[in-house]
């Protein structure tokens, strides 16, 4: 169904995307994950529900990109990939909650939320650093950027057992390419990051219009 949708350019529902979850024990970025766990602490991006509640896409998109880069250029994690990866699980909808139980902005599941330390995933700012920084936990197992998004969708133990590539799994395959094909069409709509010098903060960056 999700490879029929995205033939047919149809937007995947949330949850479409997320096969069966691995079993954590023989997860080979289990013994990493504690570095991955959040600090306790006030967040300082809490929009009300209002302003997410019947507003345009571009809109919610808008709203969230100075933290996504944000996050992501203190994470070492390419901002533009975020965004992608935000639109295909969520659509920017930080209530979002799949029917295996993945939720929030990056549909994180509760396995992965307990790992991380995550105590609210529908929390816009938690979900986001839960999220990115296991993106960027996940780049130090698998270099290549394909294989750390197929590494987000099946888990990194099935990444290991298909030897290294994409595993034979339709959803994620679907996964990989749509979040890469939408990071290009972001690419398009943002003018040109500029990079965070050491001990500096980046210049503001022109939101998606």
């Amino acid at each position: 169904m999700a490879a029929l949708a995205l033939s047919l350019g149809l937007p995947l529902s949330v949850g479409t995307l997320h096969p069966p979850p691995a079993q954590i024990k023989d997860d080979p970025c289990r013994h990493r994950l504690s570095r991955v766990r959040l600090e306790h602490a006030p967040y300082s991006f809490s929009p009300p529900q209002s302003a997410w509640e019947d507003s345009p896409l571009v809109e919610r998109q808008r709203l969230l990109w100075p933290l996504v880069r944000q996050i992501s250029e203190d994470e070492g994690v390419d901002p533009l990939l975020v965004m992608a990866l935000v639109q295909v699980e969520s659509r920017f909808d930080p209530w979002a909650i799949s029917e295996k139980g993945a939720a929030g902005l990056m549909q994180i599941t509760p396995l992965t939320s307990l790992e991380l330390g995550l105590d609210n995933p529908l929390h816009p700012e938690a979900n986001l650093r839960a999220g990115i920084r296991y993106l960027a936990d996940l780049r130090e197992t698998f270099s290549d950027e394909t294989l750390v998004l197929a590494a987000y969708n099946a888990g990194p133990r099935r990444v290991q057992e298909a030897g290294g590539v994409v595993p034979e799994i339709g959803q994620t395959k679907d996964f990989v390419i749509q979040v890469q094909a939408l990071k290009g069409e972001f690419r398009q709509r943002f003018r040109a990051i500029t990079r965070r010098e050491p001990g500096k903060r980046a210049n503001a960056t022109q939101p998606p219009g």
